[in-house]
């Protein structure tokens, strides 16, 4: 299950473990099966629009998940918002990034708990920036925006197969390669990596070692995070 481990230093050793036992960890970090987020890797990649100016992913709503335990709003558990959703989004521009993201800004609403609001400015290995917003608490737009030379890619979050080009004043959709339509579909995906492993022992497609970057941010994610001032606070 995603993440790996709650910290990158276990991280590190999971994966230590692993290599010294001769095995491979299959991480459920599930949205790199997105027919949209191999798609827009692809054009991060290639350069076809030119250079990434900058990224926004912006991911929000009433926390609806059941929990019988309340493991999220325990301290010792997940943390939060950046280390539940945030363990996915992270990775993902990690990964379209190519590696190299760091840290610039952190806030959150935590006050010493868990936090419900988190958001942070990250610096990409291309010289562009990255603003990642995470709510608990309210709706968002749930887009994710990429700002290049020659266009503008916008991604609806609950679209999974689809995103658009906004260039030279025109927008057009562009149908991602895939036959996922929706998360079920991409669980599917994963499970059916994952029995692949087991009958022809294939590489796996998302390894512990891939995502210890994302584990890393998180980390500095909350050693660094700031409170967010509010306006009740201030009564």
């Amino acid at each position: 299950e995603k993440p790996l481990a709650d910290s990158h230093a276990d991280g590190i050793k999971r994966c230590n473990e692993a290599d010294r036992l001769g095995r491979q960890i299959l991480v459920n970090n599930t949205r790199r099966f997105f027919p949209q987020s191999k798609a827009i890797q692809k054009v991060v990649s290639s350069g076809q629009y030119g250079k990434l100016i900058s990224l926004e992913y912006l991911e929000g709503g009433e926390f609806s998940w059941p929990t019988v335990s309340g493991f999220y709003f325990q301290k010792q558990g997940g943390r939060g918002a950046m280390s539940d959703r945030g363990s996915h989004i992270l990775d993902v521009i990690c990964w379209w990034s190519g590696g190299g993201v760091d840290l610039l800004e952190a806030r959150t609403n935590s006050l010493g708990g868990v936090e419900g609001l988190a958001e942070c400015r990250l610096s990409l290995s291309g010289g562009g920036e990255a603003r990642v917003k995470i709510s608990w608490h309210n709706k968002l737009e749930n887009i994710i925006r990429l700002r290049f030379d020659q266009a503008v890619i916008e991604a609806d979050l609950y679209e999974l197969d689809r995103y658009t080009v906004t260039q030279n004043g025109a927008k057009r959709v562009v149908q991602c390669p895939g036959r996922e339509k929706n998360y079920s579909d991409c669980s599917v995906t994963f499970c059916k990596a994952l029995k692949e492993l087991y009958v022809k022992g294939e590489k796996v497609p998302v390894s512990g070692r891939e995502v210890l970057s994302s584990l890393k941010l998180i980390d500095t994610f909350y050693e660094k995070a700031q409170a967010y001032k509010e306006s009740w606070q201030e009564v």
